[in-house]
């Protein structure tokens, strides 16, 4: 459209006339839905109570509190019309009295709105009165068309925003999806853009509802969305696993994924649409997610139960639904939707599978299907993803009957799987990083999961240390990457291993330890510390989280003694050496298993118990994650992030019980001086300095510190030297406040490492 019929027939006063109507619109719906809530609050004039009442109001609030947003967007819509009314008018009115006065003028008007004079030779007075004119049209015409170009913009947004909103889940239902659903099933390449986004929202949940599930607690989603989510399935009930893997690839990337979201939020018993009317036919299983929520063809391949039979071209497990199940399920948004019972499922399959097949087992008659071993490895994989499900097979939460969490971890375990035990260990990532969450149903949720995998390891069915049984290969062996996700999962809880009380002095808790609180010898906990030594990177890992633990263990001990020596906290001391006790019995127990197994060291790269303990102290000096695990009671722990400090507490300052082992330099180490060391680190973390007298200025830096370990050995002579220097200083702190306690720290120590050995 050319400038002059753009000015001449622009009608900004139905921008005022949709305005209103928009308006008026959006009142309408609020008052019919005030009119629905007040129907279903009282009938024939009397408030309508009971179980029934309860769910149809709490419904009709929900659709209410839907409508009134949309009702919202409809006002702000119009609003923003009669105002656009008013920011086009106004330039407008003003190039048309441009217009008008030219015409008076007799100048004649291009298309373009130039203006000519009708003289061929004007004054110069009639010239500059044209070119005046003519720059006041040009300002006009400008403004009135960026006027229009901006208010049609925001109306566009506007109108989308709108748009979204009435196919958003809240405001999906029951008769859309059985229109959507219905189009689906026959044929998905029809279906209109509205469906498709339709079918997106659905399968979304929000930032609040995910981190609801992620903590472990229930969420609530909007009654039309779970209405949605229900027939969507139940439109796909006759159809085959490969038939739905077929309409879902026919969909956009966004709604393949949606779709495959919308099966998890479905199956998923801590997703519900509230209270619910027993008599809701559009709401089964009590407004509630679960695997019989999904398509049929879909629960019936997750809880058949599968053995291998013998077929040509090989033997196979008849899983190609299985295999479509969770190809499809891998395209969904794992990590966003923890607890699905779908997943569950598959970890509960792949563990039945695990023990039958090998790499020459089939999934199918049809070699072209894959091999079921390469399919119960990415079962594993996928379902792994999800903590929820992880969360409940650890904690044995609402597994199949007869099924415990034993009889699923074993065999995924001990299965010789191709990636080393890579997806097993994934499946356990996560308790790591939850353990010290500042969210305790966060933390409490990764104690549990990590309880029942430390009871496993330690007590579970299979020795560990030769996984075929008889003098074969250990966990370590045969699946590392296994063994390191186990080293992850308990390395927060290894001060609970040691018979530490969680619930009073740690951050993790919902940890349950399998061996008694006042057991010495803690068994269980040798038996994971050996099966764990038995993958190099595993042990230098957990082994140097062990020596770090037990170091803020003993800063826990002697801030106790400095706060009130009368009260000292001796079990944290006992502790403590209970921790150095079990890294020397892990050790021992893995180096016999593997000496009667016959595997070369070679394998391990660890010569003997001095190289593994070099190993250990490196990796607290430099890559290995410390966290601290213990409270701050007394003040808060010497930060081992900070490089000074932790070169020189426990983890650096550890002496293999085998001081004659060729692999370790002792010529510096003498452990009670490393102690008292300690010790002293913590007063000078606490007070600032540390009074002395100036006999022993030798073993400080010109700024008032200690100097590192090695560096006060050589300023003393040696390491028995320095303990004696060291128990000089100690002695005479607050006039001789930790006289007696530093004599019983020792004595403590040594008891606890002495009664796991």
């Amino acid at each position: 459209m050319d400038p002059r019929t753009f000015i001449n027939t622009a009608k900004p006063e139905m921008l005022t006339e949709l305005g209103d109507a928009w308006i008026a619109l959006g009142a309408d719906f609020e008052e019919l839905f005030t009119q629905y809530v007040d129907a279903v609050t009282k009938v024939n004039g009397t408030h309508w109570e009971g179980r029934c009442a309860d769910a149809a109001q709490a419904r009709a609030l929900a659709d209410q509190k839907t409508m009134q947003t949309l009702a919202d967007k409809l006002d702000a819509l119009g609003q923003r019309a009669k105002q656009g009314y008013d920011e086009i008018n106004a330039p407008l009115r003003r190039a048309r009295g441009a217009l008008t006065e030219a015409q008076n003028r007799r100048y004649l008007i291009g298309r373009t709105l130039s203006l000519t004079h009708p003289d061929a030779n004007p004054s110069a007075e009639e010239s500059q009165k044209l070119l005046d004119l003519q720059a006041e049209l040009n300002d006009a015409v400008r403004a009135t068309m960026q006027a229009d170009i901006t208010v049609r913009n925001d109306l566009d947004t506007a109108r989308a925003d709108l748009r979204a909103s009435f196919i958003s889940a809240a405001a999906l239902g029951a008769v859309q999806a059985s229109g959507d659903g219905k189009q689906l099933a026959d044929d998905p390449s029809k279906l209109s853009p509205e469906a498709v986004q339709r079918i997106t929202e659905a399968g979304h949940l929000t930032p609040e509802q995910i981190a609801a599930l992620q903590r472990g607690d229930t969420t609530t989603i909007p009654a039309s969305q779970m209405e949605y989510l229900n027939q969507i399935s139940r439109s796909l009930d006759g159809k085959s696993t490969t038939e739905i893997q077929q309409i879902m690839s026919k969909l956009p990337p966004d709604a393949q994924k949606a779709l495959a979201n919308s099966f998890q939020i479905i199956s998923n018993p801590s997703v519900s649409a509230g209270p619910v009317a027993a008599d809701d036919k559009q709401l089964p299983n009590g407004g509630k997610g679960g695997l019989g929520q999904i398509p049929k063809s879909m629960h019936d391949v997750l809880t058949n139960h599968y053995d291998v039979s013998q077929g040509k071209p090989a033997p196979n497990i008849g899983g190609l639904g299985l295999s479509k199940v969770t190809e499809m399920i891998g395209q969904a948004d794992m990590g966003s939707m923890p607890g699905s019972e779908i997943n569950k499922s598959l970890l509960q399959r792949a563990a039945e599978i695990a023990p039958q097949v090998d790499s020459h087992t089939l999934i199918s008659t049809d070699h072209r299907d894959g091999s079921a071993d390469g399919l119960v490895q990415r079962m594993v994989e996928v379902a792994g993803q999800d903590k929820g499900a992880v969360h409940d097979v650890l904690h044995g939460d609402g597994l199949e009957p007869g099924n415990t969490t034993n009889k699923i971890l074993d065999p995924l375990m001990r299965h010789h799987w191709n990636d080393d035990g890579t997806a097993v260990g994934k499946m356990l990532s996560w308790i790591e990083t939850d353990a010290t969450s500042a969210d305790v149903g966060t933390s409490r949720r990764a104690g549990e999961a990590a309880s029942g995998l430390a009871e496993y390891v330690a007590k579970g069915p299979s020795d560990l240390l030769h996984v075929d049984g008889g003098k074969s290969h250990s966990l370590g062996d045969i699946n590392p990457h296994a063994v390191q996700g186990i080293s992850s999962a308990l390395s927060p809880y290894i001060a609970n291993l040691a018979g530490v009380d969680g619930e009073k002095y740690l951050n993790t808790p919902g940890f349950k330890a399998p061996d008694g609180a006042d057991d010495v010898y803690r068994a269980g906990a040798q038996k994971i510390f050996a099966v764990i030594d038995s993958d190099k990177d595993a042990a230098i890992q957990f082994n140097a989280r062990a020596l770090d633990t037990a170091g803020q263990l003993q800063t826990l001990w002697t801030q106790s003694v400095l706060a009130d020596p009368n009260t000292s906290e001796n079990g944290l001391a006992t502790s403590s050496g209970i921790l150095l006790g079990l890294v020397d019995k892990g050790i021992d127990t893995e180096l016999n298993a593997r000496s009667v197994t016959g595997v070369g060291d070679a394998i391990h790269n660890f010569a003997d118990k001095g190289a593994a303990y070099d190993g250990f102290k490196g990796a607290v000096t430099s890559g290995v994650k410390m966290i601290p695990v213990v409270k701050d009671l007394f003040g808060p722990v010497i930060d081992m992030s900070n490089s000074y400090a932790k070169m020189n507490l426990i983890g650096m300052s550890y002496t293999p019980p085998d001081t004659g082992s060729s692999h370790v330099d002792n010529s510096h180490e003498f452990f009670p001086a490393r102690q008292f060391y300690q010790v002293a680190q913590v007063i000078q973390a606490q007070d600032g300095i540390l009074p002395h007298d100036p006999r022993y200025s030798s073993l400080f830096e010109a700024d008032g510190r200690l100097k590192d370990y090695q560096h006060s050995v050589g300023a003393a002579g040696s390491g028995i030297e320095l303990h004696s220097e060291l128990m000089n200083i100690l002695k005479t702190y607050k006039g001789g406040a930790l006289k007696d306690e530093l004599q019983n720290m020792s004595t403590l120590v040594l008891q606890g490492r002495e009664g796991v050995r």
